[in-house]
């Protein structure tokens, strides 16, 4: 528009793949899938932790892992500082079970403990896994990095 010069190139096909989706799930429907109905019910719940490592039924049916093997201390939520714009700030790296669409993910940040968190809004990053199942998303914080303390949590909850 307002041009005087028209502007054009050879005639270009272009072809886009879509991928489908995983199918939805929910925490009981994955749930039976690792036990069957009626299984030691306190170690099916949400806070249960069968395998016996790091992490409880929840986070790992948030992140994607089983809770019938046990998972390093890596699949954890990783702190980093990302750079945006000359600008350094905090933030929080973790894996999204892309299925599981009766859950919430909230990163939060603090200056002082116990408490006075808040969520946090500021996509860095989101990278597909090539499972298809997973993405590894990375939240930063909205306040760049000064000379003062920050803490972070990721909070995962039914909905």
């Amino acid at each position: 528009v307002g041009e005087s010069t028209n502007i054009s190139s050879s005639e270009s096909t272009y072809v886009f793949h879509v991928l489908p989706l995983p199918p939805a799930t929910n925490y009981s429907t994955w749930a039976k899938g690792y036990w069957p109905p009626g299984f030691n019910p306190p170690t099916t719940l949400t806070d249960g932790n069968p395998d016996g490592d790091p992490f409880n039924n929840l986070f790992e049916y948030a992140s994607g892992l089983s809770p019938t093997n046990a998972n390093p201390i890596s699949a954890a939520p990783l702190f980093s500082f990302v750079s945006v714009d000359g600008q350094q700030y905090g933030s929080l790296t973790f894996t999204r079970y892309k299925p599981a669409l009766d859950l919430d993910y909230t990163v939060e940040a603090t200056t002082t403990l116990p408490g006075g968190w808040s969520p946090l809004t500021d996509v860095f990053n989101v990278v597909p896994n090539p499972n298809g199942l997973t993405e590894v998303v990375t939240i930063r914080d909205s306040l760049a990095i000064t000379n003062r303390q920050r803490f972070y949590r990721l909070n995962v909850n039914l909905r």
